[in-house]
Order: structure tokens, then sequence, then C-alpha cells
């Protein structure tokens, strides 16, 4: 099919990109991010997002397939509750927006008392064609709300609150 459709050396390209292990150069990446998305799909088969944040180095990588973030949802965030069982699938997208370069883990993770631990099935940089340079700040030392949104319909809204970008 790929052949007929003319993007077989494409597909080829894309195919040799996806990882089971985690490459040296990721792993760098992934260390030094202020943020992570993990995506997981709760009991009700209802997809959620839930970031992430805290100082660079908040997200270890372990091993060459096990990755520990020591962060905690937001109480109320869906992703609690996914992580409560062992091997909860889940998607983990960590941004740099600064330099729009992306990379995805296809993973299971769970919850253990000192972080979140994810072990990849899949590893991958993602495009990043609809990704918008900008240079995330700090809070400048105020509290942000401690909140969870939760909205049944996609709206485009800026990823930060205004205090952080």
């Amino acid at each position: 099919m790929q052949e007929r459709a003319g993007v077989r050396s494409m597909a080829e390209r894309v195919g040799n990109s996806i990882h089971s292990t985690i490459p040296h150069a990721a792993r760098e990446f992934l260390e030094e991010q202020l943020m992570v998305v993990v995506g997981s799909v709760d009991a009700d088969g209802r997809v959620w997002a839930s970031l992430l944040v805290s100082e660079p180095g908040f997200v270890r990588v372990l091993d060459e397939r096990t990755v520990r973030i020591d962060a905690t949802p937001l109480p109320g965030d869906p992703l609690e509750e996914v992580l409560q069982g062992a091997g909860a699938k889940v998607g983990v997208l960590s941004i740099d927006l600064p330099t729009r370069r992306l990379l995805r883990l296809s993973s299971e993770a769970e919850r253990r008392p000192d972080g979140i631990y994810v072990r990849s099935c899949q590893v991958y940089a993602n495009c990043p064609k609809y990704i918008q340079i900008c240079e995330p700040r700090t809070s400048g030392g105020r509290r942000l709300e401690d909140r969870v949104r939760s909205d049944s319909n996609l709206h485009s809204r800026p990823l930060f609150p205004p205090a952080i970008r």
C-alpha cells in the first residue's frame, strides 16, 4: 500500500526511528525538561492529558527502558486513578518549547511511593510541525492555582496560564 501511494521510503525512515529502548540523546533530552504531558484513558474510556511540571531533573532515565517521574498529579486529576494499577497504558510526551523538539514514549506506568515509573514500549521523536516556538517563564514566585480542569469539548487554549508564559 505504501509503495502504491509513493511513500514507502518515508514509511521505512519513520519506522526505523521507533525504538523499544531510550536512545542516549533522548535520555539527556528527558532529564533537561521542565514538563511532560501524560496521556491516559480512564475506566470509562475517556482520554485525558495531564501536565506534570517541576525543575529540570524531575524526569530520570533509570535504564534503557525505565523512566521515573518525580511529580504527582494534582488532586482530582484522572491520571491518579489510572496509575493505581500496575501496567497502566500511557503516552508520555516531552516538549521543549523553545526548540520545538518532541519525544514520545508509548508505555506502561505505575505509581510507586517515590514517583511514577514508566516502562517504554515505543520511543520516538514527533514532528514539530504544529508546535509554536515559545519561551516558558516561571511565575515569579507567585503560587499558581492548583486545580484540575475537565472539559468535554476541544478548545484552542494557551498551554500555560498567563503567569508563566
